[in-house]
């Protein structure tokens, strides 16, 4: 699973508590040199200033500011630990924004890390559950929790094909469509299904929605032209390989090495690779 960070408006270095103060300035300077991306550098403006946060306020900003860059930095473990002490410290002193703000932060990294219900967490307490960060997230979140339960619908299925237990195997890929009826690998599982039940009409129709909705698909074109040939229909398999000949000759030796291709399309089909 690929983590995508949702880029939002959220305060990742805090703005100057006094304007006037010397622990402001740090943090404006410290700023600064975040935006350009100089995170070790901001870091150690940060950790200098730490002398300079004078009340809890100060300390929870610092704590805060110190965990996003670390975070930014790659350094996933200091940034929790930092932003786990600004929230205990934000919750305190009764800070709500800043609970709000470093709750958030804690929520982002953990769905970077692709620990969805620990991310949950944090943006569904009292502090950060209305803010707009915290419902962008929880959208994305239910999106995972979503295709994870599909994945586990598919894997369901996948053990009963291995089985050879295809009838099985269609009532797992069947939940999945009925949810999600373009879902590439339910549709490309189910038709292979059918080809290997002998259903090869039905097997058909359903492969070729699955090319439709991804026509480069390995898989889909190699079990199209086994249906095909099943149907004794062998020139419209080799349609699809002259129709796909660039895409398809990546893929060559996996294809030629497919042992069930052989067999059903015969040589006379393979030879035209």
């Amino acid at each position: 699973m690929k983590i995508i960070l949702l880029i939002c408006n959220i305060l990742l270095i805090s703005p100057p508590v006094h304007a006037e103060s010397l622990f402001s300035e740090k943090l404006n300077s410290a700023n600064r040199i975040f935006d350009q991306k100089d995170y070790p550098k901001a870091l150690d403006v940060l950790k200098k200033s730490h002398p300079l946060a004078k009340t809890e306020k100060d300390q929870v900003i610092l704590y805060n500011s110190i965990g996003w860059t670390y975070f930014n930095n790659g350094n996933n473990n200091e940034a929790i630990n930092y932003l786990e002490k600004a929230l205990q410290g934000a919750i305190k002193i009764n800070n709500t924004e800043l609970a709000q703000k470093t709750s958030n932060n804690l929520g982002i990294i953990y769905y970077s890390l692709g620990n969805i219900d620990k991310s949950k967490e944090y943006f569904t307490n009292s502090w950060s559950k209305n803010s707009e960060t915290s419902k962008n997230y929880l959208s994305l979140i239910k999106e995972q929790e979503e295709a994870n339960r599909m994945n586990s619908i598919l894997s369901k299925g996948i053990s009963y094909r291995l089985n050879t237990e295809f009838e099985k195997a269609i009532i797992e890929y069947e939940k999945v469509l009925s949810t999600s009826p373009d879902n590439i690998r339910a549709l490309d599982y189910k038709g292979y299904a059918l080809f290997r039940l002998g259903k090869y009409e039905e097997a058909l129709v359903t492969l070729q929605k699955a090319n439709v909705i991804k026509p480069e698909n390995t898989n889909t074109l190699i079990n199209l032209m086994k249906t095909y040939c099943a149907l004794k229909k062998p020139d419209n398999a080799v349609l699809i390989i002259k129709n796909n000949k660039i895409f398809l000759e990546k893929n060559r030796d996996s294809i030629v090495a497919d042992s069930e291709l052989i067999s059903v399309c015969g040589e006379s089909v393979i030879n035209n690779f």
